[in-house]
């Protein structure tokens, strides 16, 4: 019905040799994880991966921790196929820079800085300074913000911020600064001085630091795959072996250490990130083997998780919070920073706000059934067929159903659909 009625497909599509479909890691995984934390490492999810690695940028000041080498089996990017990104570093030395500029909120301190205005008695315009007051690590103001662990909160003298806050969310913050910069004139008009980093770049970046997780969820869906196989054969009573799908095994650190090898990662580089990917994951994780789907050629395909794909940066800086449009109509990266870095109010108004990100996706189709029945024969349909199409959006009352939320595509674009039926009393 989705193919004749609508000229959808699923947007699942894994062939090295087919051009890249420009689809990248979507940065709210920096806010929500869940798919990615099933049957995974620990209890721990990239998250908390996250948070740790910019608490370390932050503190050493190591913009190497950003210079990633390109991993071609993910085939997501901007590559004619994926073997072209075989030799390329995702995140190159002037880019690590540029990153850490926009992430490193303390180098935009300025003391007595003008921050913000106020209207004296006869309505006119007073500058009013902001001093800046970090808190110390004992106060308990941090924990009422943001809690977690104390290896995911990144102190306010190294962030530049005036409260503690998990690291996974000041990265999340950079990426939307990343964008946010991307359109302020005076950088636009900088002649190529400063570097440029893209969704892709970014989308790279992200999945370097939480291949474990990424091979742990490929090595389900082989599982999966092989589990509907055997059950369809079952079901026809055909007798022989089932169809099982190619794989091939390899861990973490053999797709690590290749990646690095091809791209000819600086031997400073290398210690460095070794390092770090063994204190987050330790050596026996990093050397477990995953059976993952294999190509004609016998390199691996590493799958990601449909929910956490996207074409386009998902949210800017104009969709959180609204303290800081109080002070005035904000156009340049520098305006805004200034603006954020020195107020505590626009910090809480604005950081809060990241919770409800992960629920802002529009969809382009509500397809509302006309009954129970109905509705559950369809989506029965969709599952048995294509199971990682559709996610259960979460139940919008007591004893409401819970909707189906999937990702499509029609031509060259992707979709989002939603699945519902009436319920309660339908009035004529």
């Amino acid at each position: 019905m989705l193919d004749q009625k609508f000229e959808l497909e699923a947007w699942y599509r894994y062939d090295p040799e087919h051009k890249e479909n420009l689809v990248f890691l979507s940065p709210t995984l920096l806010l929500e994880d869940l798919e990615l934390r099933e049957g995974g490492l620990k209890d721990r999810g990239p998250k908390e991966v996250f948070s740790r690695l910019t608490k370390d940028i932050l503190s050493l000041k190591k913009h190497s921790l950003f210079q990633v080498p390109e991993i071609p089996y993910l085939h997501m990017g901007y590559g004619k196929s994926s073997e072209n990104k075989k030799h390329n570093m995702a995140v190159t030395e002037n880019e690590a820079k540029a990153w850490m500029k926009v992430l490193d909120l303390t180098s935009h301190k300025k003391s007595g800085e003008v921050l913000q205005t106020v209207h004296d008695q006869d309505g006119e315009e007073e500058p009013m300074e902001v001093d800046v007051t970090f808190p110390t690590q004992e106060d308990t103001q941090a924990y009422e913000f943001e809690k977690g662990e104390p290896e995911d909160l990144v102190d306010p003298s190294k962030s530049g911020l005036k409260r503690w806050v998990k690291g996974s969310y000041l990265l999340f913050f950079s990426i939307l600064m990343i964008f946010f910069k991307k359109k302020d004139p005076l950088s636009a008009n900088s002649e190529g001085k400063e570097e440029k980093l893209g969704a892709n770049k970014i989308s790279d970046f992200l999945l370097f630091w939480i291949l474990p997780y990424l091979l742990n969820f490929t090595q389900q869906k082989v599982n999966a795959f092989n589990a509907h196989h055997a059950e369809c054969q079952r079901k026809t009573g055909n007798e022989g072996d089932p169809f099982r799908v190619p794989t091939v095994e390899k861990s973490a650190l053999d797709i690590i250490q290749d990646a690095i090898q091809a791209c000819k990662v600086p031997r400073e580089v290398e210690q460095i990130i070794m390092k770090k990917y063994t204190e987050y994951y330790g050596t026996e994780q990093l050397k477990r083997k995953y059976n993952l789907l294999a190509t004609k050629a016998r390199t691996p395909i590493i799958l990601v998780p449909l929910r956490y794909k996207v074409t386009d940066m998902p949210v800017e800086i104009e969709h959180l919070g609204t303290k800081w449009r109080e002070i005035g109509n904000v156009s340049f990266c520098d305006e805004f920073i200034s603006k954020f870095i020195g107020n505590d109010e626009i910090q809480t108004d604005f950081l809060n706000s990241f919770e409800y990100l992960t629920g802002v996706f529009a969809t382009h189709y509500g397809i509302v059934l006309p009954d129970e029945e109905t509705f559950n024969e369809l989506i029965e349909q969709i599952e048995e067929k294509h199971p990682d199409i559709l996610r259960k959006v979460p139940s919008q009352g007591k004893d409401l159903v819970s909707p189906r939320l999937g990702l499509v595509k029609h031509a060259d674009r992707t979709l989002s659909v939603c699945f519902s039926y009436f319920q309660g009393t339908v009035f004529q």
